[in-house]
């Protein structure tokens, strides 16, 4: 059987499932909980970001587009690259390199996860695996070509 590598083993595990379990815990207690925990907004990204950001990549503009960008939830953001063509959403990724956190990539459709995997740089990558659960990390590692998996761990 294969061991665990280290580097796999340093993934914390995730914060918001431990609030999810805690509020989940105080209900059972007879506690009334409201968990605002897991989810994403009920809305999608405003048409207006959307087509901000789209014109702000045409125009070779990544500040604007990282200022767009930055105050968005990350299911926001999630949903912001899935509206986006695979030049655009490549585009915005590598301008808002330290806002792809594990909540955008857990946010994402497989097939837009697996195109920013690609495009992300193996440190960003890692990054994000460490922030991920543990099945979500090594579900991510294991799509990587065994070089970039190389480079991750």
């Amino acid at each position: 059987m294969p061991q665990t590598s280290i580097a796999l083993a340093r993934i914390a595990p995730s914060q918001t499932t431990a609030l999810t379990d805690r509020a989940t815990q105080l209900r059972a207690e007879g506690r009334d909980i409201i968990s605002l925990s897991v989810g994403e907004p009920d809305f999608a990204t405003p048409p207006h970001v959307v087509a901000a950001a789209k014109a702000a990549l045409d125009a070779g503009d990544q500040a604007r587009a990282y200022d767009l960008a930055e105050p968005l939830h990350p299911a926001d953001i999630a949903d912001l690259l899935e509206l986006l063509g695979p030049a655009e959403r490549r585009a915005l990724a590598s301008a808002i390199t330290d806002l792809m956190s594990g909540e955008v990539i857990a946010e994402l459709n497989d097939y837009v996860r697996e195109d920013m995997i690609e495009a992300l740089p193996a440190a960003v990558v890692a990054e994000i695996a460490e922030q991920l659960d543990t099945d979500d990390a090594v579900q991510l590692i294991e799509d990587l070509d065994e070089g970039d998996q190389q480079a991750i761990l």
